[in-house]
């Protein structure tokens, strides 16, 4: 049984908690909301596991449909805004404000820390958009790849030789 090891950086554990802060703020932000005992416990379940639900569909490193820069982005300080927003509406406003700039920013800081170089997505679109010409322009029966370098492409069906493609 092989592991996937993948490096984690500093930045990434300070995400972590910065993302177990922001539950922590839904769940005590839920606990003051609630009317009374079983409301109170319900609605500080609820809350965070909203937020947990929506995380791991969506933004968690090994989500399979995870949102990519700048969506993911936007999502996460959307959870941020809302969960520094119930907090201050129910009356912890020092802790919003601490929610919304300390988990905010590093969530910001996570992000910009894994996103693609803009080179090397530029390289890889113009590897993708080279293949896609290349197997569009393949002669029956045969593979694009089996000559990559050629500029000259035959022609459908008679075999001859087209350089004006």
């Amino acid at each position: 049984m092989s592991v996937d090891r993948q490096t984690v950086s500093k930045v990434d554990v300070s995400v972590f908690f910065a993302e177990l802060a922001m539950l922590a703020g839904l769940a005590v932000a839920g606990w003051r909301l609630g009317i009374d005992g079983p409301m109170a416990v319900a609605v500080a379940v609820a809350f965070p596991l909203v937020a947990a639900v929506i995380w791991g569909l969506w933004l968690a490193p090994r989500a399979t449909r995870r949102l990519r820069y700048p969506d993911g982005l936007i999502v996460k300080l959307t959870l941020v805004i809302i969960a520094a927003g119930l907090l201050a509406r129910s009356g912890a406003v020092v802790w919003a404000v601490a929610i919304f700039l300390v988990v905010g920013s590093l969530f910001s800081l996570g992000e910009m820390s894994h996103r693609p170089d803009r080179k090397a997505v530029e390289r890889r679109q113009v590897r993708d958009h080279t293949r896609r010409a290349r197997s569009t322009h393949a002669p029956q029966g045969t593979s694009a790849v089996d000559d990559p370098c050629s500029a000259v492409h035959r022609s459908e069906g008679n075999g001859e030789v087209d350089p004006g493609r």
